[in-house]
């Protein structure tokens, strides 16, 4: 059975995964690493032993999620692979949603709406976080989580590379540990 590990930031995060791993490698036994701090820090001495943990506990793969907030999402991930350590550098994908979660979510405007059951134009016009919050949930909880599983697991995966380039580089990352390993089929969404 293939173990992925994953150090992420909060429960949406968390759900993102899931969902990825339900649509891609279901089969996959999910090991969550400790959640992260918020200082650069902490960051750096968190993900170094979640990493250790994660390889003790016979993790195949290692995902490492975070937001960028106000950085430029492409240093973020450039200066945080650096901090993985040297013995999970080959199974571990750092991954940098550009500003954060919701940015993917919201990659294609229409399948969120239609996911979340409100007009299109409400998440044009407004916070995509605040609808999420006011939809789906704005704290943890087993449906808010299964409701994010479910819209990642059956998302337009297309429209999200199109659309956003850190997105992208994820799936990029991701689908090329997959082949090279031979463990999870995953395909090729540009496709789809």
């Amino acid at each position: 059975m293939i173990r992925i590990g994953y150090v992420v930031e909060g429960w949406r995060d968390r759900a993102f995964v899931h969902g990825l791993k339900e649509r891609w490698c279901r089969g996959a036994e999910l090991i969550e690493g400790h959640f992260r701090g918020s200082t650069g820090l902490s960051i750096s001495r968190e993900l170094a032993r979640s990493c250790k943990e994660l390889l003790a506990k016979q993790a195949s793969f290692i995902v490492a999620l975070r937001d960028a907030n106000k950085e430029d999402w492409r240093d973020v991930r450039d200066r945080e692979t650096g901090r993985v350590p040297e013995q999970a550098r080959h199974c571990t994908v750092y991954a940098v949603a550009a500003r954060n979660m919701e940015d993917w979510l919201s990659a294609d405007l229409g399948y969120l709406a239609h996911q979340l059951g409100i007009p299109v134009e409400d998440l044009r016009a407004g916070d995509v976080r605040a609808a999420l919050d006011r939809v789906v949930g704005a704290r943890v909880s087993a449906d808010g989580e299964d409701r994010i599983v479910g819209m990642v697991r059956a998302a337009p995966l297309k429209h999200w590379i199109l659309s956003s380039p850190s997105f992208e580089a994820f799936y990029e990352d991701v689908r090329s540990m997959a082949q090279r390993s031979g463990t999870c089929e995953i395909p090729n969404e540009r496709e789809t």
